[in-house]
């Protein structure tokens, strides 16, 4: 146990351990953001109002998987800083970590529409919107939205953005780059509150969600230095995070344009935390099991409302929704997670592993999160 505000010679066990519970983290969170989902069309496509509680608080897992995202990015990239020739690589395998899946889900949506009798119009799309969802690009719809084709795919567009900057900073040493990336960021948030004649995708971009990546590459800065909270302090403030995200409920939607503090804040420290817990024993069947559903979690976040959407019409038809509403709910939550592993297993980690395998980072190796690499789930903003 190590004293408040002290650094402690990291644990590379303890290190391990640290990652794969951020992993079990992301589980969670991705079926926080599946449940929030659930709850939408448990109401409004099976007539099932009232049934489930407010699953609103799922969509903080979103700030969860940002805050993770800052973390892993600074930790992963430990040997990268201070170089000038590895910017062009490092964005490229990320882009080969995000972008197959991703586009191949988006060309799968929009051949269906292309060949249903739904127009154009009818969604609020266009051909300028579809190629920028395909380029990350965020666009705003007619009706102000900034939904690209794959509507969760929101988050994806300031993900980019971060590695874009990230990217550049790693010609900086390491703590000058978490600087500069911050200064920036909150250069952005600062101008969007004050208002000015700013293009559609500054106005996006700018918002404050954009600071949880920043709190995650902070805690990489102590995490890295050693430090870790005590067990009983780490303890505490695991339960008063979490008490705080429960507590926002009484914010209602009001909670979405204030998350960057109540839910943002809370996930750091929650980060902060899990990073600080020893290590036990023996790790159980279910913190792999849930560590796993990590690694899936992005397969998870781009097929989970699709897949949703294609099973609720024929479960309706199927099940009368009135007789057995806790059945048409389990259908609906776990199709999705089976839906997911299959194209993890099947897509996601062969195809990633294949373009990483011809995009290497020259010198030596950075240090590897406990599973593979992390990436946030979305939900709606």
């Amino acid at each position: 146990m190590y004293p408040v505000g002290s650094v402690a010679r990291p644990d590379r066990g303890h290190e391990r351990l640290s990652l794969l519970s951020l992993q079990v983290l992301r589980a969670l969170a991705a079926l926080g953001v599946l449940a929030w989902h659930v709850q939408m069309l448990a109401e409004q496509a099976l007539g099932l109002t009232g049934l489930l509680p407010s699953m609103l608080l799922g969509c903080a897992g979103v700030d969860l998987f940002f805050v993770i995202s800052g973390f892993i990015m600074v930790h992963s990239s430990s040997s990268l800083f201070g170089r000038r020739d590895v910017a062009l690589t490092f964005f490229a395998r990320r882009l080969a970590r995000i972008a197959p899946l991703y586009w191949l889900v988006t060309g799968v949506l929009l051949i269906s529409l292309l060949r249903s009798s739904i127009d154009f119009d009818s969604l609020g799309w266009s051909w300028t919107m579809v190629w920028a969802s395909f380029l990350f690009i965020p666009y705003a719809r007619p009706s102000g939205a900034f939904w690209p084709v794959l509507e969760v795919g929101w988050t994806l567009n300031f993900e980019m953005f971060f590695y874009l900057i990230f990217a550049v900073s790693l010609v900086l040493p390491r703590r000058w780059a978490v600087g500069a990336v911050t200064a920036l960021f909150s250069a952005m948030v600062v101008m969007r509150v004050i208002g000015g004649p700013w293009p559609a995708w500054f106005e996006f971009l700018g918002r404050p969600i954009l600071l949880e990546f920043c709190f995650g590459m902070a805690i990489a800065l102590v995490f890295l230095a050693g430090f870790r909270l005590p067990r009983i302090a780490a303890i505490g403030l695991f339960a008063a995070a979490c008490a705080s995200i429960v507590a926002s409920s009484l914010l209602g939607a009001d909670a979405l344009a204030w998350r960057a503090v109540v839910w943002g804040v809370p996930a750091a420290a929650v980060v902060l935390s899990v990073l600080s817990f020893q290590r036990p024993a023996r790790i159980g069947f279910f913190a792999r099991a849930f560590a796993f559903l990590g690694d899936a979690s992005y397969s998870l976040y781009l097929v989970h409302l699709p897949i949703m959407l294609v099973v609720v019409r024929p479960l309706k038809r199927a099940i009368d929704p009135v007789s057995a509403p806790w059945l048409c709910v389990a259908i609906l939550a776990v199709l999705p997670i089976v839906a997911a592993v299959a194209t993890y297993l099947a897509f996601e980690r062969p195809v990633t592993r294949w373009l990483h395998a011809g995009i290497r980072l020259q010198g030596p190796p950075t240090p590897q999160p406990a599973s593979f690499e992390l990436i946030p789930a979305v939900s709606r903003d």
